[in-house]
């Protein structure tokens, strides 16, 4: 009887950690209210919050409301501050910081499809154009999961805007503001640069495998079967090659150079690389692709040759609009032979 009663002493003492743990605070960063658990910023001990809301600290907390911290901070760019906390992740995007037209928010090209944070909760995005928020906006879970747009906000994260000056989503901040801001809180910035300039060079070597793809779409709309195209050290524009076709000079040619002029600096250092998981990658993507990755020494550039072996006349054609017209017809001559 005796043990039993200890047991449920130490199930009630758990759940009085668990609820102090999870108790929901407000965070007025220069005038922009946040709202997050406190287990949230605890998960990193060793940053300025996850000191602050640690146990040992709380009586040295002083709150200007019921459970409201101020931080005289960049509140815009503690949005990407919170979300580290959220997601151990760097949101932070330097295309999307240079992009606001209008007074519209533009976040078309928004990767973020949904994550879930540390305490379970998961949120989902739907890039589109936001209108600035006014003063007296606010983001909460009623409009996270259920309207049409929604916004990569757990279910228990709100934004309250107190600020005269409109508050967008995804702010818009500089490398600077958001590098002031991630040393004054203590975040790990090595791990995170490195994170980030990882994912930068990762993006890079997607776009320029998507290009080539491209170049072997449009040289299968052409109906010619192999290209040349020679990627310079000296970063000069690549040279292409039309083999199969006689006549150098081709539309092809310029809409081909279109798609791999933008990779004229770094596609020799992307071949150097990575070129052989380049090669096993649209092989496996390209039926009859035939890749072939050279160094020419004397020239110092990489010569990419791509073949794609045959076109199927029949495949072709039921990739075609008029495909289902020619399986009737093919079908109906057939059943008078």
């Amino acid at each position: 009887m005796i043990e039993i009663k200890e047991r449920k002493y130490d199930v009630i003492q758990d759940s009085k950690i668990n609820i102090k743990h999870n108790k929901r605070i407000i965070l007025n960063v220069g005038g922009i209210k946040y709202e997050t658990y406190r287990s949230t910023l605890t998960a990193y001990p060793n940053t300025l919050l996850g000191t602050m809301f640690a146990d040992r600290n709380l009586s040295l907390l002083h709150k200007t409301d019921d459970n409201e911290y101020f931080i005289d901070r960049n509140g815009h760019a503690f949005y990407y501050i919170l979300e580290f906390y959220r997601t151990g992740k760097l949101s932070w995007k330097e295309e999307e910081a240079k992009c606001v037209c209008g007074g519209v928010w533009n976040v078309a090209n928004s990767s973020d499809s949904g994550h879930t944070d540390r305490n379970g909760s998961n949120s989902s995005s739907v890039a589109s154009p936001l209108s600035p928020l006014s003063s007296s906006s606010l983001l909460s879970s009623s409009i996270s999961s259920s309207s049409s747009s929604s916004y990569p906000f757990s279910s228990h994260t709100h934004i309250h805007s107190q600020s005269s000056t409109p508050f967008p989503y995804r702010p818009r901040v500089t490398r600077e503001e958001l590098f002031s801001e991630l040393h004054y809180f203590q975040l790990p910035i090595h791990a995170i640069f490195s994170s980030f300039t990882h994912r930068a060079a990762g993006h890079r070597l997607t776009l320029f495998t998507q290009a080539l793809e491209k170049v072997l779409y449009i040289l299968a709309s052409e109906f010619q079967s192999s290209i040349r195209i020679d990627f310079r050290k000296n970063q000069q524009a690549p040279h292409i090659t039309v083999l199969s076709s006689e006549n150098e000079e081709t539309v092809l040619k310029t809409i081909v150079a279109k798609a791999v002029k933008p990779f004229r600096s770094v596609g020799y250092t992307i071949l150097d690389k990575f070129g052989e998981e380049i090669r096993m990658y649209l092989e496996s993507e390209v039926e009859g692709l035939k890749f072939d990755l050279s160094h020419v020494d004397n020239f110092n550039w990489f010569r990419l040759e791509m073949k794609i072996d045959y076109l199927d006349r029949e495949i072709v054609l039921e990739n075609s609009t008029i495909g289902d017209k020619w399986r009737v017809e093919n079908v109906e001559y057939r059943a008078t032979m």
